[in-house]
């Protein structure tokens, strides 16, 4: 994941970290709260990113180059 995504609110594992990724999983697991705010962050980060919006912002750029 991106930085400028996660916003220092997610977890950050290396891939194929077996033992990261475990402790990230556990520790999501145990706090009720942030594993809402993450759901509620993912959802956020989903809209701003969706193809419909990127898409527009995309136009955007060319439009304003014109």
């Amino acid at each position: 994941g991106l930085s400028e995504l996660i916003r220092n609110k997610h977890i950050l594992v290396p891939p194929n970290d077996s033992s990261s990724i475990y402790l990230a999983v556990k520790k999501i697991m145990a706090n009720p709260k942030f594993k809402a705010s993450l759901i509620a962050d993912s959802k956020e980060i989903k809209q701003k990113f969706s193809a419909e919006s990127v898409g527009k912002k995309t136009v955007e750029v060319y439009e304003e180059l014109n």
